[in-house]
């Protein structure tokens, strides 16, 4: 499979449901001119978690938007196992794994401005993806796990590592968000996952 293909995959799996969720969330709302706004508390909600902004906004539930941030942190925990090639692992190994993502996607760094009419995400790339291939790939050579568990925990392991530290970010970046139907679309989330969390 291409590194192209891979991707594509992710982008899928990462906003499809996401977008989906985003737009029942705002069906009926009436966020007008407040596009700015939207576009930040649906990144505060995704990222972080939090979900006050987005629900006064898309005026949703506090359940209903936090099914977004969840959702996020479980595809990009799925995609990460697929990544890393980890296979079936206990409920409790997966969860571990899943905790490092949601703490991962809370350092995510961004920030959402209007400008000549237009949505800009300014966002820094977080490289902590890119730091746990190159960490695994060394603690591999000396890898005696056997069980699936085994190397879930170590994923997350050192994941947690380079949490504890603090992951290396890049200089900031911009990226147009795109807005139909008071929705934001399938390819600004996918865009911006891609970008600012690089594998």
């Amino acid at each position: 499979m291409s590194i192209k293909t891979v991707k594509r995959k992710r982008q899928r799996l990462v906003c499809a449901a996401l977008v989906l969720v985003l737009a029942a969330l705002l069906s009926g709302c009436g966020q007008k001119n407040r596009d700015a706004e939207y576009v930040g508390a649906v990144l505060d909600c995704l990222y972080k978690g939090r979900t006050a902004e987005l629900c006064e906004i898309t005026q949703s539930s506090e359940k209903e938007a936090a099914s977004l941030h969840d959702k996020a942190v479980a595809d990009q925990t799925s995609y990460l196992g697929f990544m890393f090639g980890i296979g079936e692992c206990s409920a409790e190994s997966a969860q571990k794994l899943r905790d490092k993502v949601a703490s991962l996607y809370s350092l995510m760094k961004y920030g959402v401005e209007e400008t000549d009419g237009k949505i800009i995400i300014s966002y820094s790339p977080c490289y902590a993806i890119q730091e746990l291939k190159q960490r695994l790939s060394e603690r591999l050579e000396r890898y005696e796990g056997e069980t699936e568990d085994d190397y879930a925990e170590l994923v997350a392991e050192i994941l947690g590592d380079i949490l504890s530290e603090g992951p290396s970010f890049g200089p900031e970046e911009k990226l147009e968000a795109s807005i139909e139907e008071g929705v934001i679309t399938q390819g600004t989330l996918g865009g911006l996952d891609l970008k600012i969390l690089p594998y």
